[in-house]
Parts: C-alpha cells; sequence; structure tokens
C-alpha cells in the first residue's frame, strides 16, 4: 500500500481549513439570521432557567377573569376604581391563558406573556434601528453600523427597559408597537400597523396615548396617510373606550389627577423621569441624541427642512409631558433610533464603514455583547415567591402593604377581596394611611375598628396588635386572622 505523501497531507489540511472557514463565514458572519436564531435559543434557555418573576400587574391581569373583569370587587374602601376594567382587551387574553395552561400553578401563562414581550419589544427595536440605519441582514461589511446597533440596543436595555419589559405590561406592547413604526418598509406594512394599532386600542385605557406615532410614518409615505392613520386610531380608541366604559371613560381621565393627588405616598413608577439622568446609560443614549439633534436643529430653520425629524423630537417631547419614568421604555428607544437615523451617512466615513474592509467580526462580537447581556438582564429576576393561599379566598377580605405582595397574594387566590387598589389614591385616605403604616411595622386594633377585615398580610410588624390571630406564614410574609 503506497504511503501518503507529506505534501498531500499539507494540501489536505489546508483545504479542510480553507472549507471550514468558508462554511463559518457563510453561516455566522454573512447570514446574521442563523447567528441571532442560535443566540437567541440560548438567550431563550436562559430565560426558562431564569424564569424572573413579575411583581405587579400582569399578576391582577391574570385573574381578572375571577371578578368579572370589574376591579372594584377585587379592591375594597376603593371609590375611586370604576366598574369597567381599564385593561379589557389584555385581560380577556390573560384569563384565557391563565385557564389554558395550569401547569406550574400557572406560571406558564404569565412565562408566555412575559416571553412574548419580550421578543416583541426587542425585536422592534432591533428592527427600527436596522431600518433607520440602511442595513440589510445578509450584509457582511458595515461593521461599525451593525456595532452601533449593538451598543445602542445594549444602552436602551441596559437603562431600565429590560425590567420594564420583564414585566410584561401591556404598556410593553403599546412601547413596542410604537417602536416599530420606524421600521415599516412598505405602504402595506404600514396598513399592518395601523390595524395591530386597532387591535390593541382595547388592551388598555391610555393607549390613546400611544397613537401620535403613526405621524412617523410620514416620512416614508407623506404626511396625508400618516395623518389619516393618526386619525383613524384616535377614533378607534374614543369611540370603543367610550362605548365599553358606558360613557364614564373621559370622567376616568380626569379623574386621574385627582387620584395621583390623593396619594399618601409616592409611586415608584410616577416618579420624574429625570430619574433617569441617575443612570450611566441613559446618559450614552442622551449623549448621542443631542449630537444628532445638534446636527439637524439648523436645517429645520431653512427651506428644505426635514418635517418627520421634527415629528419625531415632538414625539420623545410628547412623552416626556407627563413627566413620568414610567415611560422610558419609549422614551430611550426613540431617542436611540432617532441618533442612529442621524448618523446614517456619518457611519460609513468611518474605517471600513463603506464596506472596503469586513466587518464580520464587528458584527459577531457586537451582537454577542448585546444578546448574552441580555440573557444576564434575563437571569437577574426574582425567582417567584411563596404566597398563603386560602381554602375559600372569596370568604377574606385582607389589609395589606401597598407593594408586590398584594398582587401575588391576588394571583394565588384568585376571589380574594383586598386593599389598597392597584391605584392607590382611589383607596380611601384612612386605609392607604393604614396600609403605608402596615408596611412601617405599625397597626392598632383601633385602626380596624369599623372595617371588615377578615385578614391581615405583612411581613413587618413588631408588635402584635392583641386582636391578630397567626394563621399561616409563606416566605417572609405572615398571614393573621382579625379577631
Amino acid at each position: 500500500m503506497d504511503r501518503v505523501k507529506p505534501s498531500g497531507i499539507r494540501r489536505f489540511l489546508d483545504k479542510s481549513v480553507s472549507n471550514a472557514r468558508r462554511d463559518f463565514n457563510r453561516l455566522i458572519v454573512r447570514d446574521h439570521p442563523f447567528y441571532l436564531v442560535v443566540m437567541g435559543l440560548l438567550t431563550f434557555f436562559s430565560w426558562l432557567v431564569a424564569a424572573p418573576w413579575p411583581k405587579d400587574d400582569l399578576l391582577r391581569d391574570m385573574v381578572a377573569f375571577s371578578y368579572r373583569y370589574d376591579y372594584s370587587k377585587a379592591f375594597v374602601y376603593s371609590p375611586g376604581i370604576p366598574s369597567y376594567d381599564f385593561d379589557i382587551g389584555f385581560d380577556r387574553i390573560c384569563g384565557f391563558l391563565y385557564r389554558s395552561l395550569p401547569w406550574a400553578d400557572h406560571a406558564w401563562a404569565v412565562h408566555l406573556v412575559q416571553t412574548a414581550a419580550i421578543i416583541t419589544y426587542v425585536s422592534a427595536l432591533l428592527l427600527s434601528l436596522r431600518r433607520v440605519l440602511g442595513l440589510r441582514w445578509g450584509e457582511a461589511g458595515r461593521g461599525w453600523a451593525w456595532l452601533l446597533i449593538a451598543g445602542l440596543l445594549f444602552a436602551v436595555l441596559s437603562c431600565g427597559g429590560m425590567a420594564r419589559v420583564i414585566s410584561g405590561r401591556q404598556e410593553v406592547f403599546l412601547a413596542a408597537w410604537a417602536i416599530a413604526a420606524c421600521a415599516i418598509p412598505t405602504w402595506w406594512a404600514a396598513v399592518l400597523w395601523v390595524g395591530a394599532g386597532v387591535v390593541l386600542a382595547p388592551c388598555y385605557w391610555l393607549s390613546v396615548v400611544y397613537t401620535p406615532a403613526a405621524l412617523m410614518l410620514s416620512r416614508r409615505f407623506g404626511w396625508p396617510r400618516a395623518l389619516g392613520s393618526f386619525g383613524v386610531l384616535v377614533l378607534v380608541n374614543v369611540v370603543f373606550w367610550h362605548w365599553y366604559s358606558g360613557g364614564t371613560w373621559l370622567p376616568s381621565l380626569l379623574q386621574l389627577r385627582a387620584d395621583i393627588d390623593n396619594r399618601v405616598v409616592g409611586v415608584g413608577e410616577d416618579q420624574p423621569i429625570a430619574i433617569l439622568l441617575l443612570d450611566p446609560w441613559f446618559w450614552v443614549i442622551a449623549f448621542a441624541f443631542v449630537a444628532a439633534l445638534w446636527r439637524d436643529a439648523p436645517s429645520w430653520l431653512g427651506r428644505q427642512r426635514d418635517l418627520s425629524s421634527i415629528a419625531m423630537v415632538g414625539l420623545i417631547v410628547w412623552f416626556l409631558l407627563p413627566n413620568m419614568v414610567r415611560y422610558e421604555d419609549i422614551v430611550a428607544p426613540l431617542m436611540a433610533i432617532y441618533a442612529a437615523r442621524t448618523l446614517r451617512n456619518q457611519v460609513t466615513r468611518w474605517p471600513g464603514g463603506d464596506g472596503s474592509v469586513q466587518g464580520g467580526w464587528l458584527v459577531v462580537k457586537g451582537l454577542a455583547v448585546v444578546l448574552l447581556v441580555f440573557s444576564s438582564l434575563g437571569l437577574s429576576g426574582a425567582p417567584r415567591p411563596r404566597v398563603y393561599r386560602f381554602r375559600h379566598p372569596d370568604r377574606h377580605i385582607v389589609l395589606t402593604p401597598w407593594s408586590s405582595p398584594m398582587y401575588q397574594l391576588l394571583f394565588a387566590n384568585p376571589g380574594v377581596q383586598l386593599t389598597p387598589a392597584m391605584e392607590l389614591g382611589a383607596t380611601t385616605r384612612r386605609v392607604q394611611h393604614m396600609s403605608v403604616r402596615l408596611a412601617d411595622g405599625h397597626l392598632t386594633c383601633a385602626s380596624l375598628h369599623g372595617l371588615r377585615f377578615t385578614d391581615v398580610y405583612e411581613k413587618s410588624l413588631t408588635t402584635v396588635p392583641p386582636c391578630l390571630h397567626l394563621v399561616g406564614i409563606a416566605g417572609p410574609m405572615r398571614m393573621w386572622a382579625v379577631r
């Protein structure tokens, strides 16, 4: 048998290495969808392992059907809660999932909504950034542009966006819908986008706040179509909520300011949006936005001014006007998209930005950083806590501290009545003070006198009033029966 010559072995190895390099470049560097799928699966499995648990509204939405979608039956001593459901469309979807996915004590239903929120939000942001930078998935060049996308996506998710998205609230889907207006490629896609806005309208009583996003369609399709889309969305929102609420929707909107003023303590999500300035990653987005604004502003005064850019800045200002940090999940992405759109022409002037130098490695490393950080942020969520369960929840009226445990108790005991309400200012001030003092570890039998509470749920009492009797412990929380 003839021996293989060393030169033949060398040729065989060289050819094998060349083929491996070619396949790697084809699958990983040039075909970005393949790489995104791989990283997406890693992210998804990390999410399944971590399974961070929501803290508030999603848990309430899951069991709204137990109260026939009337939260005034769930929250006692809260005359400010109307009899119609603020999130009727979203709550019906959540109720269907809750009843259809009972496994793991309905945790699958919760995680399905959270996963949908993550995929929808991140996809809308990624597609919008890609669109405004004029990139195609198959490009191996333009590495700087891909790295810019990776950096902006990372900054948005790091400055509080991911914590908001994990909550799985209906506002997350509306924010994603508004962001997606920047990614619309054709008029038929715009029609589908408007249709999605119509479908989302019943999901949140303040969904009309997000309808000005339609004005961003003006850049590609002109102002008549953008204004027409905006008008249709506003009309659908107003007509539906006026009809569904029995004519009480507008009075509810006018009452919102009074409810906020009636709170005895502040609410975290309604803190001034300036609190974002404490986050260094928001400074990155703000600096890029201001730089882009500085470059564009002079052109606004000329005859060839770009009205679509003015509309986008106006939309950002619109969401800044309430001065609430709850809108960070749309303010930060819109600022990032505006900065990317303005920097589009500048990117090509960076070394290799015109595609003359292959930027595949920048693509790989940039997207890897973003998606791996995305995974780690999912892992940072708090796990599901232990919660006390009643044998007959509908027979109990519970005083709780105004915090996450009240939502956990509601989810674990559909049919139970408790207070304070989801909108703290809708509850009577007497009960609000009791709840706040309970969170601080103070409660007296005299304060409970004349009220119909059967139980008290807390973890902070230092001195137990004689009218309370311990009936159970769940993690750090204790359930007391009122005698």
